[in-house]
């Protein structure tokens, strides 16, 4: 009878719930039997594997002996019929190569990479007591503690040679189990290399994980055998990765050998990577060095404009009511106020349409009018249609052209070039820079009416201080979000600020504010950080006080000096009554003050 079959008859007795007492029994793989007596010998359950990005950081801890594994005769040496994995502390299959002949064998069972061979999970197995005595293991066909095994010979040896608790494990068909013996030897000798070559070994990857720069190790055919620790910091088995964005594949890092830097914009900021490539026999070198170049995105200013012009989402509420022929927006500014942030702000609501930008000072305005121009104009209408038109300095557009228009809009159809006739359907932004009353504005009546179902004036920030510090506090928030640092501005340097005129309305408080951020050492916005002509008009408001303060003063002393006479103080400070009357008056100084003042 064969050994196989011996070994089997035991483990029916065994597993039948007839088990000898320990005492009786001195065989090791029994007394690991017994152990595995809270789990059914005859089931076979399918594991759940563990996460992939924890596989992913396994496979990369395990590289470089990987590596080593490849470069032994293990793969040709395990034979037909045969797989060999290497396996973590755990039991964990980190790596697995199999021979075809066995692949539907393990495939059925669920053994891949992921697979756990853990005594609490599938009981006694080569693994499991090569782990408990940590030396090399064979186990024949039937002598596993699962039942769906049986038809597997294993031998397990531990990688004495790396610097993990890792085990080497080779998987053979119940056919070829007389060849365990050989592999015995053959994973001995692969695990149990010198520990001097180990040593130096591990001091030259020691001083490649130092390295400043990133290599990478290709193969001949674009695959990644080895990087370095700084590589590994900054990729994944994918490509070079930046705050968990894929930025280059290796494919494309392959493919770039010898041709200059590697660029490529991401939304907020621009990466370049110089490259620089060396041969090793079949194998490519890569030293990579990556640059960064923060791009920053003027998506806070557009937050800003639709937060504060208007209430509550004023613009967002507009552009959902629009009506079936489009947005018919009409906006009234000082230049600089903004206007162009909510035709921005529009546009991006609007991605799929495209920006067509109508100047009406740049040929037609009220100087302009012949057949020439008024083709081209309607050319501008006929190509917005379906997109966004932006008509600036609408109150220039001369009266035949507003006629045309108002036709178009009034029929709601437009003519193309080739004849065809299609339904209006445009988003019109118009844009102004005078404020228009239409009883006395250059814009017809009826045109302004179509153009203008929603309106927008744009005011000066200077107009309202209220207004202004809720702009001035949007913009200190969506800029430190955006740092993330939390600046705030001193409250006196906030109080110069809310008297400055601020003739740039919104694109000087964004420039200014932003400016002084990149200035600032610190988190407090000083005076310091902001430019002279808004320090200068503090300076001047503060020197009118003073020679204020100075008139007052010289006043009341001439007062005590003079007998406290009127006429005689005005004579010592050689102007008439009348005038020192008029000048006590300007400063706040009355008879009253002068009686109860001392010196």
């Amino acid at each position: 009878m064969r050994r196989s079959s011996d070994k089997y008859k035991k483990w029916r007795l065994h597993t039948q719930n007839r088990w000898p007492a320990k005492e009786t029994t001195h065989d090791f793989l029994v007394h690991s039997w017994q152990q595995d007596q809270h789990l059914c010998a005859l089931n076979w359950l399918e594991q759940d594997l563990p996460p992939v990005s924890e596989l992913i950081q396994k496979r990369e801890d395990a590289a470089i002996y990987l590596d080593y594994l490849h470069s032994t005769d293990l793969s040709t040496g395990s034979g037909e019929n045969s797989a060999w994995c290497l396996l973590d502390c755990t039991g964990c299959v980190i790596f697995l190569h199999t021979d075809p002949a066995l692949k539907s064998l393990l495939a059925e069972l669920g053994i891949r990479e992921g697979f756990s061979f853990d005594k609490a999970l599938i009981g006694t197995t080569a693994f499991s007591i090569c782990q408990t005595t940590q030396t090399s293991t064979i186990l024949h066909s039937y002598e596993t503690y699962k039942k769906a095994l049986h038809t597997l010979a294993m031998v397990c040896t531990p990688s004495k040679n790396s610097v993990h608790d890792y085990y080497l494990l080779v998987l053979l068909d119940e056919t070829s189990e007389s060849r365990l013996y050989d592999l015995e030897i053959m994973l001995q000798r692969i695990t149990n290399y010198r520990a001097e070559n180990l040593s130096k070994v591990l001091f030259f990857n020691k001083i490649l994980d130092e390295l400043p720069m990133m290599i990478f190790v290709f193969d001949h055919d674009g695959s990644l055998k080895f990087r370095n620790g700084k590589a590994k910091n900054f990729s994944n088995k994918s490509g070079i990765v930046l705050e968990e964005v894929l930025v280059f594949n290796y494919t494309e890092l392959y493919n770039h050998a010898g041709t200059g830097p590697l660029k490529k914009n991401l939304p907020h900021m621009r990466v370049t990577a110089d490259i620089y490539c060396r041969l090793s026999g079949d194998d490519t070198i890569f030293f990579v060095t990556l640059h960064t170049e923060l791009i920053y995105s003027e998506e806070w200013k557009y937050h800003i404009i639709s937060q504060c012009l208007g209430k509550d989402s004023f613009l967002d509420k507009a552009l959902k009511q629009r009506a079936r022929s489009g947005l018919r927006l009409f906006l009234t500014s000082e230049i600089g106020a903004g206007d162009q942030y909510v035709v921005d702000y529009i546009t991006k609501k609007y991605q799929y349409k495209k920006l067509f930008i109508l100047d009406c000072q740049a040929g037609f305005s009220n100087n302009d009018s012949n057949k020439y121009i008024n083709a081209q104009f309607l050319k501008y209408v006929e190509e917005a249609n379906e997109h966004i038109l932006c008509i600036k300095n609408i109150d220039l557009l001369n009266q035949e052209l507003q006629s045309e228009l108002i036709k178009v809009l009034s029929t709601g159809l437009v003519r193309k070039a080739n004849g065809q006739i299609d339904p209006v359907n445009i988003e019109i932004i118009c844009c102004s820079y005078e404020k228009h009353e239409h009883q006395v504005a250059h814009i017809r009546r009826m045109l302004f009416f179509m153009l203008s179902s929603v309106q927008l004036e744009i005011k000066s920030l200077s107009s309202d201080k209220a207004y202004l510090s809720k702009i001035l506090d949007q913009v200190l928030t969506q800029l430190n979000l955006r740092e993330k640092t939390n600046y705030i501005i001193v409250s006196d340097v906030k109080n110069i600020l809310l008297t400055y005129r601020w003739p740039g309305n919104f694109l000087e408080v964004f420039q200014v504010i932003e400016n002084a951020i990149l200035q600032c050492n610190g988190n407090e916005l000083t005076l310091a950080e902001f430019p002279t002509r808004i320090t200068k008009q503090f300076s001047m408001n503060k020197n009118i006080v003073d020679v204020a303060d100075i008139e007052k003063n010289k006043i009341i002393i001439a007062w005590h000096e003079n007998g406290k006479r009127i006429s005689q103080v005005a004579q010592a400070l050689g102007v008439s009554r009348s005038t020192l009357w008029r000048k006590m008056k300007k400063i706040g100084l009355d008879r009253h003050l002068l009686v109860d003042s001392e010196l």
